[in-house]
């Protein structure tokens, strides 16, 4: 999809806005090139890093959706912008950053777009990629019968304080939805750095308990502030482990979105 600079950011994409439940919000849009994959930005924001795996995903001959959930689009970030994407999230009620066994609101507007964006792409249902804070949204999405293949990366909400560390963004109904469609075959994708404090490991246990399906990629390092797997395998050899992450993320959503006939 080319480079982008500061004023076009992001380039070849359509700006668009999508309204559910009374939340609009914009989205933006890559050329149709075949199914839909919801990709969601991390804590961030929509940033560089984005876009490059926006950019895998299309080269796949899927079509990458990105909603704008914090901050608005970026090509390099400003001193301080995570920390100020930070607390509005910890003060957002759509996002309940702390909360447990609760609705999460916004997950009910991706929901929307997800049956939205398969209406106009088509193909056998949508892929959402969500990491970060937005790694349990799409876990969350499971529920969305349009939804057949998620990828969830270092999930991070709630924050992992004392008691929510094994917590997941979603009420008990949910949950029992998600897992309910896992005893039925559905398999999440999930990766995490194995040290990631901020996606700590007892919620990584409670997720494969939850999903005994699940294709889990947990990489080696023994450097606790690593966290984004899939920007950084953007950046990397494609035959390094992390390169290997980012190609079986990519196989998983066209072996479910554009199946072999």
């Amino acid at each position: 999809m080319g480079s982008a600079s500061a004023a076009s950011f992001p380039i070849g994409f359509t700006r668009d806005t999508f309204e559910h439940g009374g939340v609009t919000r914009d989205i933006y849009r890559a050329p149709n090139t075949g199914p839909a994959v919801i990709l969601i930005h991390e804590a961030g924001g929509l940033d560089a890093s984005t876009v490059r795996i926006a950019d895998r995903i299309a080269r796949a001959g899927l079509t990458p959706v990105l909603p704008v959930l914090v901050d608005k689009p970026r090509l390099s970030k400003p001193r301080g912008q995570v920390a100020r994407n930070i607390i509005g999230l910890c003060t957002a009620r759509e996002f309940l950053a702390f909360a447990r066994y609760e609705r999460t609101p916004i997950v009910d507007w991706l929901r929307g777009l997800a049956v939205r964006e398969h209406e106009l792409a088509g193909g056998p249902g949508v892929g959402v990629v969500g990491m970060c804070f937005s790694g349990g949204f799409a876990v969350a999405m499971v529920t969305e019968p349009t939804v057949v293949a998620v990828v969830s990366g270092e999930p991070a909400l709630p924050w992992a304080l004392p008691g929510r560390r094994e917590s997941m963004p979603m009420s008990i109904a949910e949950l029992d939805a998600v897992s309910a469609r896992a005893d039925a075959g559905f398999c999440v994708r999930i990766l995490r750095y194995q040290r990631d404090f901020k996606s700590p490991g007892a919620r990584m246990r409670f997720l494969t308990e939850m999903l005994p399906n699940a294709s889990v990629v947990e990489l080696p390092t023994w450097n606790v502030n690593r966290h984004s797997v899939l920007a950084d395998a953007t950046l990397a050899e494609p035959t390094s482990e992390l390169g290997r992450a980012l190609t079986g993320t990519i196989n998983y959503l066209v072996d479910r979105l554009r199946p072999a006939s």
